[in-house]
């Protein structure tokens, strides 16, 4: 559930014009920005865009990495000393050819839905962090990407290929290299899967030990795989067993946990390989 402002955060941030956004690109450099920003108040999400926003290096950083934290601060007194703001952690999506938040800016902007909400100082007198929501995990754990993965071959060992269930495993960018043959990209993937698919009778995937690096948003894998394939009638032979090692990575983005990558390199065959059909 989406964490909200309080009364006193959102007066004090209808009263600002200008923040700072923090994002982090592809290979993990940080980057800070001031920015001015519009709140929307009915859905509580920060609206930032600029003049040149879909050339910018913080515009291409959210389209790689959606994880961002925006901060709203100032110094209220000297005398006594009174630092006050408003921090936002959450998930930014890169948007294009939308309105803008003013006149003349551009119209690509960046939407920013709060994951966690922090604010100090608004209240005199009052000290200490008023917090709410969480912090989300930014790389995939094991577990996520254990279910990808399982998913993807439960699903090859029954033949489906549709472009649903593809697109809630693979990104759009996605390369596959297996035994049979690669591919990249998630167009056309479908085809690739029923040609391999089609040197076959029943097949069956086990995988197990999976192994991972967290590295930003994203986790390079590894894990064993163990498979038996059975010939088509039309194609005798001993069925042809197999050991594996599967190495990808996984992403995390703003539609959830995704394959960008998955390998499968042989360790071991036994029995005999297929024919094309003809």
């Amino acid at each position: 559930m989406m964490p909200t402002f309080t009364d006193v955060e959102l007066d004090y941030l209808r009263a600002q014009r200008l923040g700072r956004l923090a994002t982090v690109d592809a290979a993990g450099a940080p980057q800070n920005n001031p920015v001015g920003f519009r709140l929307e108040v009915d859905s509580g999400q920060i609206i930032i865009g600029g003049h040149a926003m879909g050339k910018s290096r913080k515009y291409r950083n959210v389209a790689h990495n959606p994880y961002v934290s925006f901060v709203v601060d100032d110094l209220a007194s000297v005398d006594p000393w009174r630092v006050r703001g408003v921090e936002v952690r959450g998930v930014a999506e890169a948007l294009a050819d939308v309105n803008p938040p003013m006149p003349g800016l551009g119209r690509e902007i960046l939407r920013i839905t709060p994951r966690w909400i922090g604010s100090w100082g608004l209240v005199a007198g009052r000290a200490g962090l008023d917090s709410r929501g969480h912090q989300a995990t930014m790389a995939p754990s094991l577990a996520e990407v254990r279910k990808l993965v399982e998913t993807f071959f439960y699903g090859y060992d029954e033949r489906h290929t549709d472009a649903a269930w593809l697109a809630a495993i693979f990104t759009e960018d996605v390369t596959v290299h297996f035994p049979a043959g690669g591919h990249t990209g998630r167009d056309g993937l479908d085809e690739t899967l029923r040609r391999i698919g089609a040197l076959w009778g029943p097949t069956l995937h086990q995988t197990s030990d999976y192994r991972g690096d967290p590295l930003g948003i994203r986790t390079r894998f590894t894990a064993k795989l163990n498979a038996s394939h059975v010939h088509r009638g039309d194609d005798p032979g001993a069925h042809l067993h197999i050991g594996a090692i599967i190495s990808g990575m996984a992403i995390r983005g703003p539609s959830g946990t995704r394959l960008s990558r998955l390998d499968i390199d042989l360790v071991w065959t036994q029995g005999d390989p297929p024919t094309p059909p003809r």
